[in-house]
């Protein structure tokens, strides 16, 4: 799931085959995502916002479904 998960994060292009399929999965599911917190002093500082990224706690609680919808059909 670690693996998964930073290539998701990062380069989500390099997931081939089932684990395309499995990002496919996680990006349907909005409580998956951590959404960006910005305040409004760093953006007028205009300092980057981390962005979008998956929620690792929420990812390994639905690990095993997603895992079997994809691994075990």
């Amino acid at each position: 799931m670690d693996l998964f998960l930073q290539l998701a994060d990062t380069v989500p292009d390099a997931l081939r085959g089932p684990w395309k399929v499995l990002y496919a999965k996680v990006l349907e599911e909005p409580e998956l995502w951590a959404t960006p917190q910005v305040t409004v002093d760093e953006h007028e500082a205009g300092e980057l916002s981390p962005g979008w990224h998956i929620n690792e706690t929420a990812l390994r609680k639905a690990w095993p479904r997603l895992v079997s919808s994809v691994f075990l059909c």
